[in-house]
């Protein structure tokens, strides 16, 4: 069965992950979620915040390593503009 699971997850993206540095606790920081990505074979992932842009830090983790992409964005929580109705 694992073989199957490891198939399934060489070359896919991961696009709903939370990581370290934020306010919430979170278990993983975004170099550590990289490095975890690229031993099950994830050609990459999108990081999320609920309370600021995670761009800044994908683009300096994009610049040390190649192997896995990380892609950075802002959420539409009403600390960005509130663009989410809730």
């Amino acid at each position: 069965m694992e073989d199957k699971v490891q198939k399934l997850l060489e070359g896919s993206y991961d696009v709903h992950l939370h990581a370290t540095p934020c306010i919430q606790k979170r278990r993983m920081s975004i170099y550590q979620l990289t490095q975890e990505a690229q031993r099950a074979g994830l050609r990459g992932f999108v990081v999320k915040d609920h309370n600021f842009s995670t761009a800044p830090h994908a683009a300096i983790i994009n610049e040390i390593q190649q192997d896995v992409k990380v892609v950075g964005g802002i959420t539409i929580n009403r600390c960005v503009g509130g663009f989410n109705p809730l």
